[in-house]
C-alpha cells in the first residue's frame, strides 16, 4: 500500500499549484480553514468532540439527553406543535456549536435547540416544495453547520444552513442510481461526503454534499452486505460505515466505500503491470486491484500511459487511502 504525503503551497514556487475541487470548497467555505490546510499543513479534525448524547424517545414526545457513559442529564419536549414540542419526533443531529436539530416526522419539520433544550427555531411545512417536507426522517449536520434532511414520502434529499435556508435538493422516487425509494437515514462524512439508507431499495448511496452520486452497496438478502430495510446509518471518523439492517435485526460495519468516476475514452487491453504512473498535472503514482481497475485519490478524469499510448478508462475506482503523490 502507498501512502499520501500532502502538498502544500510555496509563495516562492514557480509551477502552478493545483487544487482538488474539495479544496475550493473548503477556499469558498472558510478561507483561513484553506490557508491552514494548504499552506501550514493543518487539516481541520476529523469530526466534533462531543462527549454529550441526547436522543429522540418519539412515544413520549421528547428528546432525553445523556452523557456518554448513559447517565441522564436533562429532557425537553412535550405532545403537541408548538415551540419545543413534538408531534413525532424521529431524528436527531448536533452541530459544532452543541445545537441539536430534530426533525418531527409528525409535523412535516425541522426544530433547533440549544444544547440545554431551549427553542431557537423551526422550519418547514407539509408539501412538495422547496423547504417542504413529507414524513421527513434522518438529519445530519456536516462540518460547515449545512443541515441535510431525508424527506422520505417526498424521496429527497434536502440542504439547509443552520437557521434553515434552504439551499439546494436531489433525488426522485425510483430505483436509478440518485434515485430513491423512502430514505430514512442520512449522515455526512469527515470529508463531506453524504450517506443515505434507500430503505425500500435495500441499499446505502453515497453522493458528494452537492448530491452528485458517487456509489453504492447493498442488496435485498439475509447475507453479509445485504440487507433488508435498513433505516439508520452512522459514518465514524475513520470512514467505516454502520448500517441498522432493521428487518435483519442486526448492524452490519462495511469500509470506506470506493466511488466510480465515468470518464471519456477507452483503450484496450489493460498493461499486464500491476504498477504504473498515470500523468496528472505534477505526477501521480497509482496502484491497479485485482481487477485491473485503478485506485485513484479525487473524482476526477485521469489519463494513463502505456507503452503504445495515452488512454483514459471509464468506471474508476476512488480510494484515497492508496495514493502516493510525488513532486
Amino acid at each position: 500500500m502507498a501512502f499520501y504525503r500532502k502538498k502544500l503551497y510555496e509563495p516562492d514556487s514557480k509551477e502552478f499549484f493545483k487544487v482538488s475541487r474539495s479544496k475550493i470548497d473548503l477556499f469558498i467555505e472558510c478561507p483561513r480553514c484553506f490557508y491552514l490546510d494548504r499552506r501550514l499543513g493543518i487539516g481541520r479534525p476529523a469530526g466534533f468532540p462531543f462527549n454529550l448524547n441526547s436522543a429522540v424517545d418519539s412515544g413520549n414526545f421528547r428528546v432525553q439527553k445523556f452523557t456518554s457513559t448513559g447517565v441522564y442529564l436533562l429532557q425537553w419536549g412535550g405532545q403537541g406543535s408548538e415551540g419545543e414540542k413534538f408531534v413525532r419526533p424521529w431524528g436527531i443531529a448536533s452541530d459544532s456549536l452543541n445545537n441539536i436539530y430534530v426533525v418531527d416526522n409528525g409535523f412535516h419539520a425541522v426544530k433547533k435547540f440549544n444544547s440545554s433544550g431551549v427553542f431557537l427555531l423551526k422550519w418547514g411545512t407539509g408539501g412538495t416544495g422547496d423547504g417542504q417536507f413529507s414524513k421527513p426522517n434522518g438529519v445530519a449536520v456536516d462540518q460547515f453547520n449545512h443541515v441535510y434532511v431525508a424527506d422520505s414520502t417526498n424521496n429527497r434529499i434536502q440542504k439547509f444552513n443552520s437557521n434553515g435556508v434552504y439551499i439546494s435538493q436531489w433525488g426522485t422516487g425510483g430505483t436509478g442510481d440518485g434515485q430513491f425509494k423512502l430514505p430514512f437515514g442520512v449522515d455526512v462524512d469527515a470529508e463531506g461526503s453524504v450517506f443515505v439508507a434507500d430503505t425500500s431499495n435495500n441499499r446505502i448511496q453515497k453522493f458528494t454534499n452537492t448530491g452528485i452520486f458517487v456509489t453504492k452497496f447493498g442488496a435485498l438478502g439475509v447475507g453479509d452486505g445485504q440487507l433488508q430495510f435498513p433505516q439508520g446509518l452512522e459514518v465514524g471518523t475513520n470512514g467505516i460505515v454502520y448500517v441498522a439492517d432493521t428487518l435483519n435485526n442486526r448492524v452490519q460495519q462495511f469500509a470506506k466505500p470506493c466511488g466510480r468516476i465515468t470518464v471519456i475514452k477507452k483503450v484496450d487491453p489493460f498493461p499486464d503491470s500491476k504498477d504504473f504512473t498515470f500523468t496528472r498535472n505534477f505526477g501521480a503514482n497509482f496502484l491497479l486491484d485485482d481487477d485491473n481497475n485503478p485506485t485513484l485519490s479525487n473524482e476526477i478524469t485521469f489519463e494513463v500511459p502505456s507503452p503504445n499510448n495515452n488512454f483514459v478508462i471509464t468506471e474508476i475506482c476512488v480510494c484515497e487511502h492508496n495514493v502516493a503523490i510525488t513532486d
